[in-house]
């Protein structure tokens, strides 16, 4: 059940600011890049596949992008669908608000803002003029 619950969040930013800005959203005080929530483990973790050229490319540059989230339901617990969506989705809009370039990939990216962000030209994207323009706003 809760491998269909699993997400990740393909982000392009650097480790350490990517979990210095989840430390402040989720209001945590630790000084790692792993989160553990009520229901949810959260990780950060470099994406080896990352590729400084084809993540500029739209819409599946995404998947060379900087760093991944890797967020999992702690199995031991039910976690709703509608628990995971919410989290994915504050985590998503936060970052896009903070102007970094984020695309979830899971069973369930088609409920989430922007369905997730794959394939939208609203979010803010790699080396993009509409990034440096403006900032998403939900």
């Amino acid at each position: 059940m809760s491998d269909d619950l699993a997400c990740m969040i393909y982000a392009d930013i650097n480790e350490n600011e990517l979990a210095e800005k989840l430390r402040r959203l989720l209001s945590q005080k630790n000084y790692n890049a792993s989160f553990f929530l009520d229901d949810n483990e959260i990780l950060v973790i470099k994406n080896l596949s990352f590729d400084s050229i084809q993540r500029q490319q739209f819409p599946d540059g995404f998947l060379y992008f900087q760093q991944i989230i890797e967020i999992f339901p702690d199995e031991t617990k039910t976690v709703s669908l509608e628990n995971q969506i919410a989290l994915v989705s504050r985590i998503l809009q936060y970052l896009w608000s903070e102007g970094v370039p984020a695309v979830a990939a899971c069973d369930y990216e088609n409920k989430l803002p922007n369905n997730g962000g794959y394939k939208n030209t609203v979010i803010p994207w790699v080396n993009s003029e509409r990034t440096k323009a403006h900032k998403y706003q939900d």
